[in-house]
């Protein structure tokens, strides 16, 4: 797998977190009496971050790795927040399946990451040029 590769699970990942979110909260998002701070604590780690990180991969900026891993991971601790404070909430156990699966997104990420560095580090030419000699 090498960068095409990447791009294009991070693309599907985050992609399918923006649509999923967008989605659930499309009933939220028409309303004007059902927008809070939770909504949009969501729309910020589920939508524009995960945006973010598509962005940040298609353009190869150097830390786009902690932002995709990161962003998913900070949304799976949302969700598991969310869980332990509505704990006696019949929607407990939708909560933690949203929590797991956003960590198990984040956890391929990072093992996506791994692969690629390993064979775009491969791939690079080795730089001969030595610090002091121009």
């Amino acid at each position: 797998m090498n960068r095409a590769g990447r791009f294009v699970w991070v693309f599907a990942a985050n992609g399918f977190v923006a649509w999923l979110t967008i989605a659930r909260l499309s009933a939220a998002l028409s309303s004007h009496e059902s927008r809070d701070l939770q909504v949009w604590i969501e729309i910020i780690l589920e939508v524009l971050s995960p945006i973010t990180g598509i962005i940040l991969e298609a353009i190869r900026w150097k830390s786009a790795k902690w932002w995709n891993i990161g962003c998913l991971t900070l949304a799976g601790c949302f969700w598991f927040a969310e869980a332990a404070w509505w704990r006696s909430d019949p929607f407990f156990g939708v909560l933690l399946i949203m929590s797991f699966g956003l960590f198990i997104l984040a956890g391929l990420t990072a093992i996506i990451y791994r692969a690629t560095k390993a064979q775009d580090a491969e791939q690079e030419p080795p730089n001969f040029v030595q610090k002091g000699n121009k």
